[in-house]
């Protein structure tokens, strides 16, 4: 399973807030384009990012660093605040719930505990301020390597 379906999962149990509305999304900024936001908020969002990997190894075994990088996408309506001051208070909650059940977690004995990488404000999109959450985890391929 993929890190952004385990947190997609993660997420739908441990925050209440967000009940029924978390997914998977492949393209934020065509959601975004086209204004297919959540009709229900608060919601999440969550999207692969990508992976890094380190190369290393010896001549008989491949030990391999990758990075694996999702997003959450925190989203609640800002209706009648163009500016979004009223609703800061309420995403600065949410961040620090979604922080506090994802940083730390290890979803996999051979994975490291999951990492916050950074925040980041995305903008006001019609009547919703989005917040975007980047977590990170770092597991290893290993291998003998094959003639």
């Amino acid at each position: 399973m993929m890190l952004a379906d385990l947190v997609i999962d993660r997420l739908k149990e441990k925050v209440d807030s967000f009940v029924g509305r978390v997914e998977g999304v492949m393209d934020l900024s065509a959601m975004i384009s086209t204004k297919r936001l959540p009709t229900n908020a608060p919601a999440a969002w969550v999207i692969w990012l990508g992976d890094n990997a380190d190369a290393s190894g010896t001549a008989t075994f491949l030990r391999q660093a990758v990075d694996e990088t999702v997003a959450v996408i925190v989203i609640d309506r800002v209706a009648g605040d163009l500016v979004g001051s009223k609703v800061q208070g309420k995403l600065d909650a949410l961040r620090e719930d979604v922080k506090r059940h994802l940083v730390g977690w290890q979803f996999d004995p051979e994975a490291y505990p999951l990492e916050y990488r950074r925040g980041r404000f995305v903008g006001l999109v019609q009547s919703f301020a989005l917040l975007q959450l980047d977590f990170a985890c770092r597991s290893y391929i290993r291998q003998q390597h094959q003639e």
